[in-house]
């Protein structure tokens, strides 16, 4: 991957001048963020520009992460706190190979942290700042309930449980239908949701989401429940 600065890219592809470059450059500092994110902060690029040079000039791949189904297994090679800090996000495995979507590909530091957690060799991908935070809310809120679901599956085929054992969880708020119910709470307050449909079937359940004036699928959980 080539090391050539994100400036000088986008001063010999003509978008942005020396004096305006040295402008985002001063807002950078006092706002402490990536260049890219504070040179279309200030309206001097805007992210389509801004992702297509980045595309172009690393040859790297765009990703569109909402038309992509990113399962809940991926949370296990790139750790919540790292994704959030660095703003990327496992998309998906291929044998040694991670592919990490990324809203800045020139963050090295990103790919060498998700390399050392995964044990993988890294494939950057770019992608939006709005869209990796939003598939990070969804793939580590769905990592909770998933671990949840897991766990209710376990106690259900389990017999050997005492009732002051379960009573005592329900008191303590440990049991997995309760740990489930919080996980789903606490993404819709992260997405801020206006309000969660949860829709049974026989054999699954269904989560949906009213984010934006919008229904939205945000979780398939397979098995059915009981508490």
């Amino acid at each position: 991957m080539h090391t050539k600065r994100l400036g000088d890219m986008l001063l010999e592809a003509g978008l942005i001048t020396e004096e305006q470059l040295g402008e985002a450059l001063k807002y950078q500092a006092q706002e402490k963020e990536r260049l890219g994110t504070t040179l279309v902060k200030h309206n001097y690029i805007t992210e389509k520009q801004l992702i297509d040079t980045l595309r172009i000039q690393l040859g790297i791949e765009y990703i569109d992460l909402s038309k992509v189904d990113i399962t809940p297994e991926m949370s296990r090679y790139v750790p919540k706190n790292l994704a959030k800090k660095m703003n990327v996000v496992p998309v998906r495995v291929s044998r040694d190979q991670l592919f990490l979507a990324m809203a800045d590909p020139l963050n090295f530091m990103a790919i060498e942290e998700a390399k050392r957690t995964s044990k993988k060799r890294i494939v950057p991908m770019i992608a939006s700042e709005p869209a990796v935070r939003r598939a990070i809310n969804v793939l580590y809120g769905n990592e909770g309930a998933a671990r949840a679901m897991e766990d209710i599956r376990a106690e259900t085929a389990a017999t050997r449980e005492t009732e002051p054992q379960r009573q005592q969880e329900i008191q303590e708020n440990k049991t997995p239908m309760i740990r489930l119910v919080n996980s789903i709470i606490e993404r819709a307050v992260s997405e801020n949701a206006s309000d969660i449909h949860f829709e049974p079937t026989e054999d699954n359940m269904v989560i949906r989401m009213r984010i934006d004036g919008q229904l939205q699928q945000v979780s398939y959980m397979e098995g059915k429940l009981k508490n």
